[in-house]
């Protein structure tokens, strides 16, 4: 057990618990040297942590900042162990993900893509002067039907409208 680098005591016992206690089955017992126990009297959060490239357990101990002092003398919950070996696997997942995409990105015909990309352009840019050219002719029809319909409104307002004579 360590609190900043410093062994201030030894794991005495480790069991199994009967049934889950916030998700964890393992009951750790910890012997602090009596030294240390005044440091400890503090807000201090405890995690199974690993050292070294071989993977050894490890406990450590953290203080944290504000809170009220831990009760030594009753069970305390640890964090979560970072477990290296799920680390390295989901690394090598990613490393492989990367891999594949970067093959598939290989694949790509950059000059096809480009020939590609160009014909969208030139159809983009043909469909754009047919819509401008439809626009055109709705706002001829529009004008003309608006003559239209003030010439029938000047004969309906003069009476003559229905006039044959």
């Amino acid at each position: 057990m360590q609190l900043s680098g410093v062994n201030v005591g030894t794991v005495s016992d480790i069991s199994f618990l009967d049934q889950d206690v916030e998700g964890r089955r393992v009951r750790v017992e910890v012997s602090i040297f009596e030294r240390y126990k005044k440091q400890l009297a503090q807000n201090v959060q405890f995690a199974i942590k690993t050292e070294g490239i071989l993977g050894e357990k490890m406990m450590e101990i953290a203080v944290i900042g504000g809170g009220p002092a831990v009760d030594l003398s009753r069970p305390i919950i640890g964090e979560d162990a970072l477990n290296v070996q799920d680390l390295a696997e989901v690394f090598a997942d990613a490393a492989e993900s990367f891999t594949k995409t970067s093959a598939d990105f290989s694949k790509v015909d950059v000059q096809e893509l480009s020939e590609v990309l160009s014909d969208t352009a030139q159809s983009l840019a043909e469909t754009s002067r047919g819509i401008n050219t439809v626009l055109t002719e709705l706002r001829y029809i529009a004008f003309k039907s608006k003559r239209l319909l003030d010439r029938i409104e000047q004969k309906v307002i003069e009476g003559s409208l229905f006039k044959v004579f």
